[in-house]
């Protein structure tokens, strides 16, 4: 029969007085009674009630082995295991809410506690997926992203309705690099909507449009341009202000893939109007102006180039120059086109100085850059400015390559008939069709600049002759009765050209090309000798010819002008 203390006790068990029923059971009552089934149960229910789990789950848990153990007791023995876990979980959430952002080993450490909880049975779907879940979140936070994805995937097993476990996983699975995955995860996300039971956890909008830009980010890295942009519907209907960012940069991205770069360039100008209006810069303007370059110079390129627009193309390009600075690669072609567009719309000055600073500045395509530059200056008629720059576009040998730099040696001839040196015109000329032998321009330049060579050589050979008789007119008279051509000066200065170019010049370019540096004994290679020869024979002679201009100078302005003649030197 049961001692009046443990009828005592069972009756402020019965009235929830769990402390006091304890004090009889573990301060009056004696045994055998205390040890009893009866007495056993009631204090493994007291122990629970007043939160002594590991002590209740050790009473409960020896009474429920004992064979015959009543339904009531093992019921006992289920409910105090469930709430140690619960416990657990929420020791572990105490600990969560404490560590420091961004700690990542705070987290794992957390992450561990959440995984240390015990979800073999008895368990409830609850538990588990509370356990699962915040491992996945703390794993998430300290970078162990395939950790993450596992405990995402093991809570949605107990939980598969839970709209932001499938947003988690999304992001794990997108860091992880399995982006259909993570579509598919973003996907259900956004199905199911809602962030579940968690106390101040996301409303169900939230999750629905976390979960629908991340199946637009996951689409847009896998490459999958056209489904990004019909995800992307759904999101400019539910965004306005600052939260239409990230659609209009992502939806500039997709429209740029997949060809269309006006309506690119559109989006991504109002996506950086909206950043440069943040009062608190979430998101970073540097990452969307390389898009907007991108989309702007294809845009310009497109109506230049295709469309041979240079109008239309003017805008873009000089938003595309705008939108960057030096550093960016393309830059200086972008600055190169915009500088074409401006000579075909009329502004020739404006476009020489912008081609004339990429050549100082050796930025992008200095070659192009120079044969630009060459073409605004001779539309402008500035013949010597076009031919430095033709030349210096045409210097390095190494980077004329292009059949169509034929047209740029091309211009440089006429550049330098139109300042009467024929002969570097026949050279650039050749040069043109040694690159490209049907440039028709070049083939017609050479023929007409050989009968103009030809034609002064004889007006050189008539004036040499008229020189002669002049002399020999001179010499038959005195001095004070010597005549005074009045193109005497224009004949010896032609002379004197003639002398550097058939002369001096061909014997300066022999000792300079030379395979040997030259000495006294072997000054030339021999197999040089002949050229050589030829060079010296022809300055010796037109020297001669010189010497005899020059006394007929002298004696043909008889009496000198001291004054004049002290000036001159």
């Amino acid at each position: 029969m049961a001692s009046q203390a443990l009828v005592d006790a069972s009756k402020a068990a019965m009235a929830k007085d769990y402390a006091g029923a304890l004090a009889l059971l573990e301060g009056t009552i004696e045994e055998p009674e205390r040890s009893s089934a009866v007495a056993q149960n009631i204090l493994g229910v007291c122990l629970w009630k007043v939160g002594r789990l590991d002590e209740a789950s050790a009473c409960l848990g020896a009474l429920a082995a004992q064979p015959g153990a009543s339904a009531q007791v093992a019921g006992n023995y289920r409910g105090v295991r469930l709430d140690a876990k619960v416990a657990a979980i929420t020791a572990a959430n105490d600990a969560n809410g404490e560590r420091p952002p961004g700690d990542a080993a705070a987290a794992a450490a957390c992450a561990a506690r959440y995984e240390a909880v015990d979800l073999d049975d008895p368990c409830t779907d609850d538990i588990r997926f509370h356990a699962l879940y915040n491992a996945g979140l703390c794993r998430l936070d300290a970078g162990d992203t395939g950790r993450a994805a596992q405990c995402f995937e093991a809570a949605l097993q107990a939980k598969p309705d839970f709209a932001a476990a499938w947003h988690n996983l999304g992001e794990a699975l997108r860091l992880l690099g399995d982006l259909d995955g993570a579509a598919h995860a973003f996907g259900e996300a956004k199905a199911r909507g809602g962030g579940g039971d968690v106390v101040g956890g996301p409303s169900d909008d939230e999750v629905s449009d976390a979960a629908g830009r991340g199946l637009v980010e996951s689409m847009l890295q896998a490459g999958r341009y056209a489904d990004a942009l019909a995800a992307l519907a759904p999101l400019f209907a539910a965004s306005s202000g600052e939260g239409l960012i990230e659609p209009l940069y992502w939806r500039g991205l997709c429209r740029l893939n997949t060809g269309d770069a006006a309506a690119a360039a559109e989006d991504l100008e109002e996506c950086v109007v909206l950043l440069e209006k943040q009062t608190h810069p979430i998101y970073p303007l540097a990452g969307v102006r390389g898009p907007l370059f991108t989309a702007c110079a294809r845009r310009g390129e497109a109506l230049l180039l295709d469309g041979n627009d240079a109008a239309a193309a003017l805008p873009y390009f000089e938003k595309a120059v705008g939108a960057v600075d030096d550093a960016h690669a393309e830059r200086a072609t972008a600055r190169l086109n915009l500088g074409i567009c401006r000579a075909r719309t009329g502004d020739g000055a404006g476009a020489a100085a912008m081609l004339r600073q990429l050549v100082d500045e050796g930025r992008g395509p200095p070659d192009r850059a120079g044969h630009a530059l060459g073409s605004v200056l001779l539309d402008g008629g500035d013949y010597a400015a076009a031919k430095d720059a033709y030349a210096a576009a045409t210097a390095d040998p190494s980077k004329i390559r292009d059949p169509d730099d034929a047209d740029g040696l091309h211009n440089l001839g006429f550049c330098c008939y139109k300042l009467g040196d024929l002969y570097a015109a026949r050279d650039a000329f050749a040069k043109s069709l040694a690159m490209r032998r049907d440039h028709e321009p070049s083939v017609r330049a050479v023929k007409l600049i050989d009968a103009l060579i030809a034609a002064r050589e004889r007006r050189e050979d008539a004036a040499l002759a008229a020189l002669a008789k002049d002399w020999d007119a001179c010499a038959a008279l005195g001095e004070d009765e010597a005549p005074a051509p009045s193109d005497l000066d224009a004949r010896y200065l032609l002379l004197r050209d003639r002398l550097a170019r058939d002369a001096a010049e061909p014997l300066s370019g022999v000792k300079r090309g030379g395979t040997e540096e030259g000495s006294l004994e072997r000054p030339f290679d021999p197999a040089e000798l002949p050229e050589v020869q030829a060079a010296d024979d022809a300055t010796r002679k037109a020297f001669r010819a010189l010497r005899a201009v020059d006394k007929l100078r002298a004696s043909a302005f008889s009496p000198r002008d001291a004054a004049l003649d002290d000036a001159l030197a």
